[in-house]
């Protein structure tokens, strides 16, 4: 065989193993540019793509089913109306601005290993960010603001969560309470919470939560209301002006461990139940059972 036909034979090998490694590669797709809208970017996305969302983007919801290894990025902080994953697996949310959703901002079902970052949600109709039935969720960094229900609710009665992550997020002038939990081995920490119109972090049901320095204040119920379950965990926290009781307890079995509240309504402690463990706790007025 002719040298230069072996040679324009090598090169086309070599072209379609380098279009090959190419194609296999994650893609950033950019809306506005590649595509009109997210929804179309995040339709024709595969595995392991980025869709980078652009500050002239316009709002819009979003929806997603049965979608895996996709990031999410604001760049300039964009702003959408809503966010919907369901059975959906290692989906990341980072930098945007949800607001006017005529449900929940952001709403996680049946899904796992889900990361919402630095998202500002204010003004939307239901819960600011709601999950349900989902499992190793992370929502860190975040703002919200001016909700009609609670700002984050993790799990509910049939459908709780395990492993979900709440971490230094700021909450306040919602209507409801500021967090909800229903489920088990999740954890809170470092959150700011104020202005709820009934509680800072109501407890529905659960077992084996952590609650960790979290801070809590101008609350027109309870600081902390923990209505079902047991063994969980509160350590470090504070709640300052709760219109009630600071920390109200209608199950035994948890342990509160260098806990304050000031400034509470009735007591900073009603334990209504009894059996719980109190240790190095400042609430000031309290009664126990």
């Amino acid at each position: 065989m002719p040298f230069t036909r072996v040679l324009a034979l090598a090169v086309a090998g070599l072209a379609t193993i380098l279009i090959g490694i190419r194609e296999g590669r994650p893609a950033t797709i950019l809306v506005p540019g590649d595509h009109d809208s997210v929804q179309a970017a995040a339709n024709s996305a595969s595995a392991g793509d980025v869709i980078l969302i652009q500050r002239d983007a316009s709002p819009e919801n979003v929806s997603l089913t049965a979608r895996s290894d996709l990031v999410f990025v604001g760049k300039g902080k964009p702003t959408m109306t809503s966010f919907t994953l369901i059975g959906c697996n290692r989906v990341t949310i980072l930098g945007l601005q949800i607001t006017g959703s005529a449900a929940s901002g952001i709403h996680v079902a049946s899904s796992f290993d889900i990361v919402v970052r630095a998202v500002t949600v204010r003004g939307v109709a239901g819960d600011g960010i709601e999950v349900e039935g989902s499992d190793r969720v992370t929502i860190e960094g975040c703002r919200i603001e001016g909700t009609s229900r609670d700002g984050i609710r993790v799990g509910r009665a049939p459908a709780p969560c395990q492993d979900v992550v709440v971490v230094k997020n700021r909450i306040g002038d919602v209507a409801l309470s500021g967090i909800v939990v229903a489920g088990s081995r999740n954890r809170l920490e470092k959150n700011a919470v104020t202005g709820c119109g009934t509680h800072g972090i109501l407890i529905e049901a659960g077992t084996d939560n952590d609650f960790v320095r979290n801070k809590l204040s101008s609350l027109d119920d309870d600081g902390f209301r923990v209505l079902g379950g047991g063994s969980n965990v509160f350590l470090g926290n504070s709640v300052k002006a709760a219109s009630r009781f600071g920390y109200y307890l209608d199950c035994s079995g948890n342990e509160l461990t260098g806990n304050k509240a000031k400034g509470s309504g009735v007591f900073g402690l009603m334990d209504a139940a009894g059996g719980n463990t109190l240790v190095r706790n400042s609430f000031g007025w309290s009664w126990t059972a």
